[in-house]
């Protein structure tokens, strides 16, 4: 093997890095140690002094061998201990260039992994720890959840299934956001279930808080739905004739009920309580909730005189939120 050759197979490889997908990019920043760099570097030397001394056969097969050795270790999937503060600068770095994608990709793949490393440390590792919890800051922030629900909302939900002391956290920030956008992946699935009585494949969020009831207890997922309506409630109390749940029904009962979060809401809270009692809980903090939307609702209730319609089977759509 000749010098041109071996600067040719450099060449070859700097060229698939460049072509390489992003994600594989990142586990290769994640995985590279300083002993690899050392090592290629010790390898280019002998390979030149080979060349130089009319072994390029040797030389060709050193390069082979070694270069065979990095692939395998950088296969590897796993990640140890001394990986963690290189990991967190990762992620740091991805979280102020905006890489979203790239983070959930790369949290996805090593979840596991993390969890398992943290829970692992000692009152020794104080630089890993520190890493680690630099890592949970950044995936629990508001900011990472609200582009999750973007994104993924998915892999959200596989965070809150986490042992993690993050994840009532996440899941607030992740419920909330699921039920005041419109059109949300949440707002989709209750439909499907009004539709169907029942939940499948199809509703993914919804089979992952009720197919086990235990799920939403511990996440107390009444939570941040009842800050939120309850923050709509005193908002539209404000309002006084301009609120439009003082206003006739109209096409509500057909349309606008699939993207309102009072109503939604209300009935993410009767099937948590159905939910509840099918699986034979005992405990319904939710309930506890019904009876402060009714004060809720009649302490807001205020037909319109204009825009209502007392003759009606609902007067206004606080009336429907109550039948």
């Amino acid at each position: 093997m000749s010098l041109d050759t071996l600067i040719a197979i450099i060449a070859i490889l700097f060229a698939v890095y460049q072509i390489m997908p992003e994600r594989r990019k990142l586990d290769l920043q994640l995985k590279l140690h300083r002993i690899h760099i050392i090592f290629t570097l010790i390898i280019f030397i002998l390979s030149n002094i080979l060349i130089f001394f009319d072994l390029g056969e040797f030389a060709y097969i050193s390069v082979l061998i070694y270069f065979g050795l990095i692939i395998f270790s950088l296969r590897k999937d796993d990640l140890d201990i001394t990986q963690m503060s290189k990991f967190g600068n990762l992620i740091q770095e991805l979280f102020i260039e905006k890489r979203y994608y790239e983070i959930i990709s790369i949290i996805n793949s090593y979840l596991d992994e993390i969890i398992s490393i943290r829970n692992q440390l000692t009152e020794n590792d104080d630089r890993e720890k520190s890493a680690i919890d630099r890592i949970f800051r950044l995936i629990s922030s508001e900011i990472f959840i609200i582009k999750v629900f973007e994104i993924n909302p998915i892999f959200g939900l596989r965070l809150t299934k986490k042992d993690i002391r993050e994840a009532p956290q996440i899941n607030d920030i992740l419920l909330t956001k699921l039920l005041i956008t419109k059109g949300s992946p949440l707002h989709r699935e209750i439909r499907m279930y009004l539709n169907h009585s029942t939940l499948n494949d199809e509703t993914p969020i919804l089979n992952y808080y009720f197919s086990d009831v235990d799920t939403s207890i511990r996440l107390a997922v009444w939570r941040p739905l009842g800050n939120i309506m309850f923050r709509i409630f005193r908002e539209h109390y404000k309002l006084i004739e301009g609120d439009e749940y003082n206003h006739s029904v109209g096409d509500f009962d057909e349309h606008g009920k699939w993207i309102d979060p009072i109503f939604l809401g209300i009935i993410f809270f009767e099937l948590m309580v159905k939910s509840g009692l099918h699986q034979g809980k005992n405990w319904h903090m939710e309930l506890y909730y019904f009876p402060k939307f009714v004060d809720a609702i009649v302490k807001n209730y205020n037909p319109h005189p204009l825009f209502s319609d007392l003759n009606a089977e609902w007067p206004t759509k606080y009336s429907y939120f109550l039948c």
